[in-house]
């Protein structure tokens, strides 16, 4: 996938995060929210981490014809790209980081 398309990590972002629900479902026997919760957090912080790294090596992708998003699109349409998927993360129902710090106000 990683010479095909742009979106490349975003699937092998789905692909990376897919293990622990695998795993959990062989060890349990049925799924849960618990392994959903992890395969969204790995999901979502896939892209971002990757671009950000895609980034410093653009030139190394680009003269191996890899179309990395930083490649294709440029460094501000990846920026902007992984901003959106943070602040999507943040405001989903489900972002452990909001319920810790929602749970320490009420302290």
């Amino acid at each position: 996938m990683k010479r095909w398309t742009a979106q490349n990590i975003v699937i092998g972002g789905a692909a990376g995060a897919l293990p622990p629900v695998v795993a959990w479902a062989a060890a349990t026997g049925s799924l849960s929210v618990e392994p959903l919760l992890l395969f969204l957090i790995i999901f979502f912080w896939t892209p971002p981490h990757f671009w950000a790294l895609a980034l410093f090596r653009t030139d190394d992708y680009a003269r191996a014809g890899v179309p990395m998003l930083p490649v294709v699109a440029g460094p501000d349409a990846t920026g902007c790209r992984s901003c959106f998927i943070h602040w999507c993360w943040w405001w989903s129902p489900p972002h452990p980081g909001r319920w810790a710090i929602s749970t320490r106000s009420m302290a």
